[in-house]
């Protein structure tokens, strides 16, 4: 089979806080960050998921770089919702989801922060958001393989 040379895009898309830069750092081998630091605006990376190069892209999630998501996310080929799996912060990527929904077909949400007290489990997130969800714990590295397979079933690359 001959793979395609041209990248593909995944937008990582969430409110500040939730572990995308995290998540980032994990599937391309950099250290995770002890320490939080906000994306200011967008940060960007690229990894290979079988041979395929993929541009990851994340979206600073604070309040004050939400407007520029429409301009960042613009030639995203999948876009992955990234939720800290509160209910709270799924009320939050409700409207995440509401804002993006012409692009729903190319779209899931990564139930972040599994391993925290009162996440709520990905089916139950899936359930109340309504877009296939999977779960997540973004600092374990031994997740990353499971994540890369996810991605490029959903991406059709096999």
């Amino acid at each position: 089979m001959i793979k395609m040379t041209t990248a593909k895009k995944i937008s990582l898309v969430g409110t500040a806080g939730v572990g995308k830069t995290t998540l980032m750092k994990m599937l391309s081998d950099k250290n995770i960050p002890n320490n939080h630091q906000p994306t200011i605006a967008v940060d960007f990376t690229n990894i290979d998921i079988n041979g395929y190069n993929i541009s990851m892209w994340e979206l600073g999630g604070q309040q004050q770089f939400q407007f520029m998501w429409d301009d960042f996310i613009k030639g995203s080929n999948f876009i992955c919702i990234v939720s800290d799996s509160t209910k709270q912060n799924i009320e939050e990527s409700k409207r995440i989801i509401e804002h993006f929904k012409h692009l729903k077909k190319n779209m899931m949400i990564i139930a972040n922060k599994q391993d925290m007290s009162n996440a709520l489990s990905p089916t139950k997130i899936q359930e109340l958001l309504g877009i296939e969800t999977f779960g997540m714990v973004a600092i374990d590295k031994t997740k990353k393989q499971m994540l890369l397979k996810i991605l490029e079933e959903k991406m059709n690359l096999l």
